[in-house]
């Protein structure tokens, strides 16, 4: 989502996207379905919506990351660190990125989490995730 976030930026102005500038491709993301964020999300209201949804359960740190090129598709690998907003609890994990291109611009990532297990085990308060071990 960092790419998007660029890829954006200065197309926008408060909200609406200008007329101006380059024109930014149909973009697609695709999230393991299993995170409360995943599926697959279209355009940039789309993204915005899937931020929007991640931004509910999780903050994220991410590390510098290594970016590859292979053909046409850019690999890009990231340690990330996302931490429960509910619980506090922590979970740090390598997520791999395909990013995909239409003229030159981003149009499809699609993004795999190395343990979404570890990641949904972040979520809900200290005291469900207690009683629902027992």
């Amino acid at each position: 989502m960092s790419f998007d976030r660029a890829a954006t930026s200065s197309n926008e102005s408060n909200g609406r996207t200008q007329a101006t500038g380059p024109k930014i491709p149909e973009i697609r993301i695709q999230q393991p379905a299993s995170l409360p964020h995943g599926g697959e999300h279209s355009g940039l209201d789309g993204v915005r919506r899937m931020g929007s949804l991640f931004a509910e359960h999780w903050d994220r740190t991410i590390d510098e990351p290594r970016i590859h090129g292979c053909g046409g598709t850019v690999v890009q690998v990231t340690t990330q660190t996302w931490t429960a907003k509910q619980s506090g609890r922590v979970a740090t994990v390598d997520v791999v990125e395909l990013f995909g291109f239409t003229d030159g611009l981003i149009s499809e990532i699609r993004v795999f989490p190395q343990d979404t297990h570890a990641l949904l085990s972040t979520l809900g308060s200290p005291n469900e995730v207690a009683e629902g071990s027992s």
